[in-house]
């Protein structure tokens, strides 16, 4: 059926819903409310899928059902004779009918799209079409397809097949022990009224379970019961489906019939027992917190401090422009009665992404504006992902040292930026969902699972009552936005643009030779040294000088050597230091004060909204806090040779008045994981200036390594757009004077080297990435080093001089309540089982403690069972994180746990499955952390989908190296590469950390 003809049955069905539960006032209902009852009450009535509330919403406009201006307010408002007209055209009788037929008919092609490679004969799934293929050609198939067909078997319900003490029919979940024997009963009931003839029986060939009966053939006669006995025992923790097939002829009729029954084993230990689904999982559909018009009641601000900060140039507000969001909110496509501005603007937008999508990059002609439309791309979908974290039934306590009119709210994954909440942002509470008022509260002070809020003295006194639940909404803090706003508007203003597109450029000489080094380990590091040589003599200027540091190759260490040696050789000069994070800005001054670097000489700036008590104890006299935290005047920061900021935090230097020319170097590390605007921010109005236009003046240092993890985005169209590649990849991958030469397969130390001195890992843990993403390029550190070597004969290393180990397990990946992150309860019993040969043994001789291990998984929730099992056994020292929080970090240690194991799908819906693990990127950090001793656990069945992990797998197969479930990998699994993300999808809380301030 036509998805026009389709979709207007739908409308019209709806607006007969919606008009009999009387639910319009004066023909008006809230949009929030009317999406609400469409997700979850008409579609699943009525059966309807792969037919969203925003399609429906553009066919009333397009109908002209609803008053147009109203599609700015939060409500829907149906022009009265319209409406009218479509119940009357609706409950004609002929077209009632015709319309309850479409509503329940998906299109044809959503049908095609979940198409599965199943064996009906043998209820079997298979991951793509060879190898149902492969399957269909087995001895085990072809029996029984040959029994069926030749008998002409059907299915039947009239003999029942149940689990002694079970749960009747259906399959049966039977949850075991490891190693543990267990005896299952299963009764076979003729409930028939003709006696059964049992002829045979067939089962999932399995070393876990024998089976016992009575010898076919035999009869089963009326209202009787066959006794069949299963054994199981299984030595690993695994989720196992095992099938039984009984082939039956009836007596009477001589007909044949056969009877499936299905059990799940579900192998785990009694710490998991309690860890399972807290309710079962239901698609997140967003209560009508915010929306509305409400009375805001404002909150009390925190006391201000002894300074404040003067803007000398005006910081913009950049708001998200209205047309852009009503042409986002219609997926940048054409609809009815369009504005004369909105249509334009479409025009234009599109010919931006146009010329954009034509050469895959930005240069000097698109470069402003698809950075402009990225951002507003993001900063739309970022007011979306936000509501992700409203939250119902929340209690506020007292806050403890703090005025009657605070309260503390607990808010879990503060900590990993789920939300991101910062001192002086607003959190905003309501007495009920749908309450017209809503009482602002001023973040006083964030800690790791909790904020304190001021709100009004109104609240404190005469609406609060102790353990009274509120609906609690959050904001986001737009000055990350702004500030990567009014960069990219510099950029354009100072005329910079082609700088940083650079198609061909001339170096300048080297002006160093020999140096003596102050890190003395420099001294036999040839690509080190190649890299500060450069860097001081300024050799890329006015283009910037790129520090590709793969993992463990000393990219900080070589940073930090180059600004010690410009301290010294050129003591006139003034460098800026600059990192995406506050943790990769205190790390990279710790090692500046460990060379001795004075508080007179360095400042670490730091934004208010950074909490004091994460700063590290060494950082703390070099920031700007004195008893509280101040605004340092702009005369007091031009004082010293050394600023280090956050990315964000440096906007602070442009608006406070930082005079042209003061910096002569800026030195930007971890720029991998920065945006492309986040990176502009202390190089526009800091290098540059609207007096010298078309001038960088200084030396620009990006460090990082474009094959570990960007940026976080939001938006996915931005991400279409090359939001999520940093300028360092960019520069890398699309302008030639950064490009490897194809001759000499170098790349030209005048403006970039590579590190290749990989000092973490031992050489089988650094092999696959070095492989796979570093052209085989990285030199492993000599084999005498002790600590890459403890691993080295560990008893539960199946290859002893292999400390590399893939551990099968066949588990059940799992989602409870809202949220759409998974776990796996199997992998959970594996990492612990591993943990407790591991903390409080030697290795080598030394004792390992939990400070050595760090537990890897992509998944949040995964995250909070790990740490859950973990805390039973009292291990509060473990780090056990997601791939993004060990980014730039190193344990001795690392156990990666990668959670999905769902095999039963279809194939066109692999990528989907394999979610969050299919990232190349990801897939690089995650084994890349370890030194001595890396264990990867999952499920190879599903991880072979992806062209890095079944390398990673036959490697530890290779080298006799696996442990757990047994597998084959199959040549017939073509991996997937990754593909553009799925804006349909999602898998994983987001995650609001980009944008440190």
């Amino acid at each position: 059926m036509p998805f026009y003809e389709r979709a207007e049955g739908i409308m019209l069905k709806y607006l007969y819903f919606l008009n009999e539960k009387k639910v319009l006032t004066d023909y008006k209902i809230k949009k929030e409310h009317a999406r609400n009852l469409f997700m979850a009450e008409f579609k699943p009535e009525h059966n309807i899928t792969k037919f969203p509330f925003s399609t429906m919403y553009r066919f009333m406009l397009d109908w002209g059902l609803i008053h147009y201006r109203s599609r700015r307010t939060e409500f829907i408002h149906f022009k009265e004779e319209t409406f009218a007209y479509s119940m009357r055209y609706f409950t004609q009788s002929d077209l009632k009918v015709k319309v309850d037929s479409v509503t329940a008919q998906p299109p044809a092609a959503s049908k095609k799209k979940n198409k599965k490679h199943e064996c009906k004969t043998c209820q079997l799934y298979f991951l793509n079409a060879s190898l149902l293929v492969q399957h269909e050609s087995s001895e085990t198939h072809l029996q029984k397809k040959s029994w069926i067909e030749t008998h002409n078997a059907t299915l039947t319900s009239e003999i029942a097949v149940e689990v002694v003490k079970g749960h009747g029919g259906g399959p049966e979940t039977i949850v075991l022990r490891q190693r543990e024997k267990h005896t299952i009963f299963l009764h076979l009931l003729n409930q028939s009224s003709d006696d059964h003839i049992i002829l045979v029986t067939s089962h999932t060939s399995s070393s876990y379970i024998a089976i016992r009966q009575s010898h076919s053939p035999h009869l089963l006669a009326v209202n009787c019961k066959e006794t069949v006995e299963l054994t199981a025992t299984f030595p690993e923790c695994i989720f196992w489906s095992y099938k039984l097939t009984f082939y039956l002829q009836n007596v009477n009729t001589k007909t044949y019939f056969f009877v499936l029954k299905e059990l799940i084993f579900q192998v785990q230990s009694e710490l998991v027992d309690d860890l399972g689904p807290t309710e079962p999982y239901r698609k997140e559909i967003q209560q009508n917190i915010r929306n509305g018009e409400a009375e805001i009641v404002p909150g009390v601000p925190p006391p201000p401090t002894s300074s404040q900060y003067l803007y000398k140039i005006k910081f913009q507000q950049y708001p998200l422009p209205p047309y852009m969001v009503v042409l986002l909110d219609n997926n940048l496509t054409q609809f009815s009665n369009m504005e004369v501005i909105e249509n334009n603007m479409l025009t234009y937008i599109k010919r931006q992404l146009a010329y954009y999508s034509n050469i895959s990059t930005l240069d000097a002609k698109n470069y402003f504006n698809i950075n402009q439309l990225r951002l507003y791309m993001e900063e739309y979908q970022m007011k979306i992902d936000i509501r992700s974290y409203d939250a119902k039934d929340q209690i506020l306590h007292e806050a403890k040292g703090f005025p009657s009119h605070c309260f503390e709210l607990f808010v879990p994954g503060l900590a990993e930026h789920r939300p991101s909440v910062l001192r002086g942002d607003s959190v905003y509470i309501r007495e009920t969902p749908d309450s017209n008022i809503k009482y602002e509260g001023i973040v006083h002070k964030v800690t790791q699972n909790s904020c304190i809020l001021g709100l009004s003295y109104k609240f404190a006194e005469t609406v609060h009552v102790k353990n009274k639940k509120y609906a609690v909404s959050f904001t986001f803090n737009r000055f990350p936005i702004r500030a990567e706003h009014q960069a990219n508007e510099l950029v354009k203003k100072h005329e910079i643009i082609p700088l940083l597109c650079p198609s061909k450029l001339s170096a300048n000489p080297l002006t160093v030779n020999k140096l003596v080094w102050y890190n003395a380990g420099i001294g036999t590091n040839e690509k080190q040294q190649e890299a500060i040589h450069h860097i001081v003599s300024e050799t890329a200027r006015p283009y910037p000088y790129l520090v590709f540091g793969p993992p463990g190759t000393g990219k900080t260490i070589t940073l930090v050597e180059a600004i010690l040696q410009i301290r010294k050789l050129k003591p006139e000069k003034k460098i800026l230091v600059s990192a995406p994070t506050n943790s990769a800005a205190d790390e990279i001054t710790k090692r500046l004060i460990s060379y001795s670097v004075s508080k007179m000489a360095m400042f670490r700036y730091v934004a208010p909204s950074h909490a004091y008590d994460l700063i590290d104890t060494d950082v703390k006299p070099y920031t700007n806090f004195r008893d509280e935290f101040y605004h340092p005047e702009n005369s007091e920061i031009l004082k010293y040779s050394i600023v280090v900021t956050t990315l964000i935090t440096a906007f602070r230097l442009v608006n406070g008045g930082t005079p042209p020319n003061h910096f002569s170097y800026v030195f930007i590390d971890e720029s991998g994981q920065a945006t492309e605007t986040e990176t502009l921010i202390p190089i526009a109005g800091i290098l540059s200036n609207i007096e010298s236009k078309g001038v960088i003046n200084g030396q620009i240092i990006l460090a990082g390594d474009p094959k570990q993890l960007g940026p976080v985005i939001h938006s996915n169209k931005a991400k279409n757009y090359g939001f999520g590649m940093s300028m360092l990849e960019r520069l890398m991958t699309h302008c030639a004077p950064y490009a490897k030469n194809k001759d000499t397969d170098t790349y030209d130390s005048n403006v970039l080297t590579k590190l290749v001195n990989s000092y973490r890992s031992h050489p089988a843990i650094l092999r696959t990435s070095n492989k796979l993403f570093y052209d085989n390029e990285l030199i492993p550190p000599p084999q005498d080093h002790h600590l890459q070597n403890i691993a080295l004969g560990w008893s539960e290393l199946p290859n002893k001089n292999f400390p590399v180990l893939f551990h099968s397990v066949v588990g059940k990946d799992e989602r409870e309540s809202n949220s759409p992150s998974f776990f796996n309860l199997q992998e959970v019993d594996v990492v612990v089982s591993y943990l407790q040969k591991l903390i409080g043994n030697r290795l080598s001789g030394m004792k390992i403690e939990q400070s050595h291990i760090g537990v890897i998984t992509p998944y949040r929730k995964q995250v909070y069972k790990l740490k859950a099992a973990c805390t039973k056994k009292r291990w509060d020292k473990l780090r056990i994180g997601s791939v993004e929080q060990f980014q730039g970090q190193e344990r001795l240690i690392i156990i990666v746990s990668t959670v999905r194991s769902d095999i039963n799908f279809a194939a066109e819906d692999i990528k989907f499955h394999l979610g969050f693990v299919q990232n190349a990127k990801r897939f690089n950090v995650a084994i890349t952390r370890a030194k001595a001793l890396l264990i990867v656990i999952g499920n190879p069945n599903l991880l072979q989908l992806d062209t890095y992990w079944k390398d990673f797998i036959q490697y530890c197969i290779e080298n006799g190296s696996v442990a757990g479930t047994k597998f084959q990998l199959s040549d017939d699994v073509v991996p997937l590469q990754n593909g553009i993300p799925n804006e349909d999808i999602k898998e994983e809380d987001v995650n609001f950390s980009r944008g440190n301030v």
